[in-house]
């Protein structure tokens, strides 16, 4: 059956506006770390401390990702945990409070549930 890949990329033309075309092949870089972390399949992990390694290392990208836009490092503005695979939580209800800090989760989700 054919997944979705998702392909990030770093918009050139905000950056040169931002003034932080400097840090483009750094985004890339990142953006392609974070690539290879959303590929991971959760039906792979048994262990609960290997999904906890994984979701913070999305977050720490998440947060160095700001950094390099020139943007405050803010978890509220994080919005890729939400693209792992597997997950379940829900994504309108979550979209809806991008910006705020309520993230809704799902309790049986593979990566941010109670398992």
């Amino acid at each position: 059956k054919g997944e979705k890949m998702i392909k990030l990329v770093a918009n050139e033309k905000l950056a040169k506006e931002l003034g932080v075309e400097h840090n483009l092949d750094l985004m890339k870089i990142t953006y392609a770390s974070i690539e290879i972390i959303l590929s991971i399949d959760s039906k792979h992990l048994v262990l609960k401390e290997d999904r906890e390694i994984i979701i913070k290392s999305l977050e720490d990208l998440e947060f160095y990702l700001q950094g390099l836009w020139g943007f405050k490092r803010d978890k509220n503005f994080h919005k890729y945990w939400l693209e792992m695979k597997g997950c379940t939580c829900p994504k309108m209800d979550n979209d809806d409070r991008f910006g705020t800090n309520y993230r809704i989760y799902n309790s049986s989700c593979p990566w941010h549930g109670d398992a």
